[in-house]
């Protein structure tokens, strides 16, 4: 884990400090701007914020950022790469992903990507996919997912959902005052072939409800290799085995 916010760290560095790389890719980032991007949204699905810089984030607790950084990613176009190193990073909060100008010295992105579901996103080693074909609980329909796992008949996907919380000021002697705070949570989706999103509970006996015509199969496969299905790694192996079992 170490490692790995190492290497994002020297992206960033680099990313931000060389003009060689603002030369070399100039016009990757400008065909993805005239052909794949839109205008930023506002957080118009929370009424209590309004579009925060990053300024106000820096008061905030916690981030709505996956990653707060833009890291250099790829975008592809069904299976073709069409874009090569952008500046990227997602927002979980307005659900877009964010793109900043190589040459630009501001903090602020630019542009967000069109949400396309041929476009897949790969930021470091996550693969992020917008489906249109996703209907939440509170009946809005498309989102952004991180792809976890693909195989021939299901797939795992990751949901990424963060809550504002507003300042609270203490009322009496017995409260204390809070600042303002975002806070994340993920959900897990096993989505078949047909396009069926079925949302993965974390009990185990849940979960192997869900799986319930390879139910013995997936128990055994379970305490056999000694899985805990609330990490992401082992859920993942989890779905593998399920799928090679159909």
């Amino acid at each position: 884990m170490m490692f790995k916010k190492i290497s994002i760290l020297i992206l960033i560095l680099f990313i931000n400090g060389s003009p060689l790389f603002a030369q070399k890719y100039k016009g990757y980032f400008e065909s993805v701007v005239e052909f794949y991007t839109r205008d930023l949204d506002d957080y118009a699905s929370n009424n209590s914020i309004k579009r925060l810089s990053q300024e106000d984030l820096k008061r905030i607790e916690g981030s709505p950022y996956v990653n707060k950084l833009f890291i250099p990613g790829n975008l592809y176009k069904k299976d073709s790469l069409i874009a090569t190193q952008v500046p990227m990073r997602y927002n979980i909060l307005s659900d877009q992903i964010e793109l900043k100008d190589p040459k630009s010295n501001s903090p602020e992105p630019q542009a967000a990507l069109l949400k396309n579901a041929d476009l897949t996103v790969q930021i470091y080693d996550s693969n992020y996919r917008y489906r249109d074909d996703f209907i939440s609980e509170k009946g809005v329909p498309g989102s952004y997912f991180e792809v976890v796992w693909e195989g021939k008949h299901n797939s795992l996907y990751k949901k990424m959902e963060v809550t504002y919380h507003p300042p609270f000021k203490a009322k009496t002697t017995f409260d204390n005052d809070r600042p303002a705070e975002f806070t994340q949570n993920e959900t897990f989706y096993l989505v078949n072939n047909k396009g069926k999103f079925t949302e993965l509970p974390t009990r185990k006996s849940a979960l192997y409800k869900v799986l319930g015509d390879k139910k013995k199969e997936v128990k055994n496969y379970v305490k056999k290799n000694d899985l805990d299905t609330d990490k992401e790694r082992d859920l993942a192996r989890l779905i593998a085995y399920y799928n090679s079992l159909l």
